[in-house]
């Protein structure tokens, strides 16, 4: 199964651009998502999860996208949209994230004061090695009755 078909099946907008990169984006806007992209080519996948869209799968999507994903950036500005759902997603990811947001942050990940600290940050980013998630059931029911 590959990351498309699991952000699919957890309702994840994920846009693959298909390019070398081992990182996610995780954007709030699709101005910031498309300069974050354009600035740090080091970022394969984004996700654009703003307008107030629904954040309960995005902690599952994450834990799969851990396996192709060392790196996870976030760059968002919260003022629609309510920042303890990204928080929490987060959280279990902090040591693979770097974080550029007005809002609050999960302790233990990079953060970023400005654009270009992000882009730097992101650049040279040498994640710890992360544990293999295993894959429920019942996202493989999913995602294989999506396809």
């Amino acid at each position: 199964m590959n990351l498309t078909q699991v952000a699919r099946a957890y309702r994840v907008p994920l846009i693959d651009y298909e390019r070398d990169g081992d990182g996610l984006l995780i954007a709030t806007g699709a101005g910031l998502m498309m300069a974050t992209m354009d600035a740090i080519p080091r970022l394969r996948f984004c996700v654009d999860m703003s307008g107030g869209r629904d954040t309960s799968g995005l902690e599952s999507f994450l834990h799969w996208a851990s396996r192709e994903c060392p790196l996870f950036v976030f760059h968002g500005w919260l003022s629609i949209s309510e920042p303890t759902g990204f928080i929490n997603a987060m959280r279990p990811f902090a040591r693979q994230t770097v974080w550029r947001s007005n809002s609050d942050c999960p302790a233990g990940v990079t953060r970023a004061e400005d654009f270009p600290e992000l882009i730097r940050l992101a650049d040279g980013f040498q994640a710890e090695a992360t544990p293999t998630p295993s894959i429920p059931a019942s996202v493989l029911v999913q995602a294989a009755g999506r396809d």
